[in-house]
């Protein structure tokens, strides 16, 4: 199994970065020892600045990890432009209003966002805040035009799926897409899921 494994903050953690732990300790990130298909909680292997290994449940360092499906790893990516993904967002700024007080470009936002970051999403209900990046939206997008998803309805998976069979040099066509593809591709953006 692939796996996608992102902080509290959003930013995607890759084997040798570090992380800390809900007591302030740093780690060294090293592996997914158990996905969330086993009761829906992951496992993590870090290892302490003294060497020592230890296998712990993710969420002792705040950790998400989402399970990649083999179609989403073999795709490209960078296929979708940033402008693709800036329209995405402006779709999910007026699909996703309900739950969000709104979809920041971090650009309008300034001290705050981490660099890493180009989008940020706070959740009106309980002012949870989630730093997005691109490649966010790219991985989110992908994960709902997977052919094989059972997140979405087929209704709202249709457009999603032929704008990535449809796509060109010039990335996707975004305005095949409507403000409930945006919210939806945001959602699993900030939460791995739907859940508003």
């Amino acid at each position: 199994m692939l796996y996608r494994v992102t902080d509290k903050n959003g930013k995607q953690i890759n084997q040798g970065d570090q992380v800390q732990n809900f007591r302030g300790e740093s780690a060294t990130f090293l592996r997914i020892t158990r996905g969330t298909e086993c009761n829906g909680t992951a496992r993590v292997e870090v290892e302490y600045p003294d060497g020592w290994k230890q296998d712990l449940y993710a969420q002792v360092f705040d950790l998400k990890v989402q399970t990649i499906s083999d179609w989403v790893a073999e795709q490209d990516r960078n296929v979708i432009t940033d402008a693709n993904v800036d329209e995405i967002m402006d779709l999910a700024d007026i699909g996703a209003d309900y739950w969000t007080i709104s979809s920041i470009h971090a650009a309008n936002v300034g001290d705050h966002t981490p660099e890493w970051a180009s989008y940020t999403v706070v959740e009106k209900e309980t002012g949870l805040v989630f730093h997005l990046s691109r490649d966010d939206i790219r991985f989110a997008y992908l994960v709902l035009a997977d052919p094989g998803q059972t997140l979405i309805q087929p209704r709202t998976h249709r457009p999603i799926h032929s704008t990535w069979t449809g796509r060109s040099g010039d990335g996707i066509e975004t305005a095949d897409l409507d403000s409930a593809s945006g919210d939806v591709i945001q959602q699993i953006a900030c939460f791995g899921k739907l859940l508003h």
